[in-house]
């Protein structure tokens, strides 16, 4: 176990411990309500592997986010927040509702945009280069989202099209998935008709579908 260090918020806790832990290649956000209360910081767990390549797969320096509260004032939802992940680590970002985990994952990935600080993916800020951090993600949202109207196959085809994937490679790898997964049994079936286990396995599918270096999930259990 590293040490740790803390940088207060004023306004909500930061995330600031840092402990090991082991697995692979996935940053893992998650929300728990034991055994931290609800003021709580939320912990940073890290796996401490070989460094490949060049860079950090997922790097985030001095990360801030500030939105107006209704009485005028800043309510600090993620403070100064810093770290890296190298490839083939596990990330797990823990804590209670409100510690700011899904909002990081935001900025991560661009689709919100930081007040202090910057994120990069693969050596691509999220900032100024959002589509090449798109292209090197799999993201797993919370919740079972999915196009109502559209059978798992199609699905997973339509996002693969979506990222360029070429027809074949898409094919092989949609078969991958399907053996990998367990979703053989329901990929013809309109996803409006299939269960929450079967659209969580078939969201994870879609996330795999390009074969990204990185995955984000937010809530994943």
């Amino acid at each position: 176990m590293s040490g740790s260090s803390s940088q207060k918020s004023e306004k909500r806790p930061g995330i600031h411990k840092r402990m090991g832990l082991g697995y692979r290649r996935f940053i893992v956000f998650q929300r728990l309500a034991s055994p931290f209360t609800r003021n709580s910081a939320p912990v940073l767990i890290n796996t401490k592997q070989a460094w490949i390549g060049p860079h950090s797969m997922i790097e985030v320096e001095h990360l801030t986010k500030r939105f107006p509260g209704p009485g005028g004032e800043e309510v600090t939802a993620v403070e100064d927040l810093s770290f890296q992940v190298n490839r083939g680590e596990v990330y797990g970002l823990l804590g209670p509702n409100g510690a700011g985990k899904t909002t990081t994952v935001r900025m991560i990935l661009g689709l919100l945009p930081a007040t202090e600080g910057t994120a990069s993916i693969d050596g691509y800020r999220s900032a100024n280069s959002p589509q090449e951090v798109k292209r090197r993600v799999g993201l797993v949202a919370a919740g079972t989202g999915v196009y109502q109207g559209l059978s798992a196959r199609e699905m997973l085809m339509y996002f693969a099209d979506l990222y360029d994937v070429p027809l074949n490679e898409a094919t092989a790898e949609l078969e991958h998935l399907s053996k990998l997964l367990g979703l053989d049994e329901f990929l013809e079936r309109r996803c409006s008709v299939l269960s929450t286990g079967q659209k969580q396995r078939l969201q994870l599918a879609r996330a795999l579908i390009h074969r990204p270096p990185v995955m984000l999930l937010d809530e994943p259990t």
